[in-house]
């Protein structure tokens, strides 16, 4: 009876593992990326398809995508290379944080753009198109800090949100990031 306990484990335990490495967030990064994050992050994980709502990612592969809202790729700060921008998920599943990343050689160097505190089965991210990005009008308040109005992004920009509700992008400006809420 034991042994065939220990045969289960083992087989939930590969099936697991299995669906992990077939998931379409995971396929889409480098393996050493995903070991990276918990040592820069301690207590965060790589995205997986299933951090987000079902209905979110079923409507995103009906819509041309690939079911996985937690990770894109681009040229975020115009440096002709290969970035990540990724939607972190905490090991509760609840928080994430979003962060850019890029090859450092044998490393890599991560950017955190916002934490997530609520939420993070809604989080997406996306690479946008270089141009222009306005500030919604559904926001009265004055911009503050990195906030702008408007913003010419030259190269990809960082957008990410919460599904069916908000979207942020942000642009790089050499060492600055600067942010416009696009939609509330």
């Amino acid at each position: 009876m034991a042994g065939a306990l220990a045969f289960v484990g083992a087989f939930l335990t590969c099936a697991g593992a299995a669906a992990t490495q077939s998931d379409s967030c995971r396929t889409q990064l480098p393996p050493s990326l995903i070991a990276a994050i918990p040592t820069v992050y301690p207590g965060y994980r790589a995205p997986l398809a299933s951090d987000n709502e079902a209905s979110d990612v079923a409507y995103n592969k009906t819509h041309h995508g690939n079911g996985c809202l937690g990770a894109a790729a681009g040229d975020f700060d115009g440096s002709n290379s290969k970035q990540y921008l990724l939607a972190l998920t905490s090991m509760n599943g609840r928080s994430g944080r979003v962060v850019i990343v890029r090859s450092a050689g044998d490393a890599w160097k991560f950017r955190q753009l916002q934490t997530w505190d609520d939420y993070r089965n809604r989080l997406f991210v996306e690479r946008v198109d270089p141009g222009r990005y306005v500030r919604t009008e559904a926001l009265s308040d004055p911009a503050k800090g990195d906030e702008r109005l408007t913003m010419t992004c030259r190269h990809s920009g960082a957008g990410f949100g919460e599904t069916e509700s908000t979207e942020v992008v942000y642009c790089s400006f050499g060492s600055r990031w600067r942010f416009v809420q696009i939609s509330d």
